[in-house]
């Protein structure tokens, strides 16, 4: 009876050798997946970096735009504003009807 016993407790340590090397390969797999992932969101926050640069930049650029624009209407109205003082003065001197100047005005676009 002992003999069995004992060929009993050799087969259950074959079977945990053998489940611990089904373990060992399945946490061998694990780790190569855990390494793809970690290589995968690498890459992704460089593109993510890479992508917050490019808005950054567009977003820079837009304001540029935003300014040009702002300076060229600005220089509109006040080239408009002067060219409208001036033909009142015109119309003062000259002693047209000054609505008539107004009116033009609307046209110096």
């Amino acid at each position: 009876m002992a003999y069995l016993q004992t060929v009993l407790q050799g087969l259950k340590s074959l079977k945990i050798e053998e489940q611990s090397r089904e373990i060992q390969k399945r946490v061998g797999q694990l780790g190569v997946h855990i390494s793809k992932y970690e290589d995968l969101m690498q890459r992704l926050g460089k593109s993510l970096g890479t992508t917050v640069n490019h808005f950054n930049n567009a977003h820079k650029e837009l304001g540029k735009i935003d300014k040009d624009v702002v300076k060229n209407f600005r220089a509109k109205i006040i080239k408009l504003e002067l060219s409208h003082k001036y033909l009142i003065n015109l119309a003062n001197k000259t002693k047209f009807k000054r609505a008539t100047f107004e009116s033009c005005s609307f046209y110096c676009w």
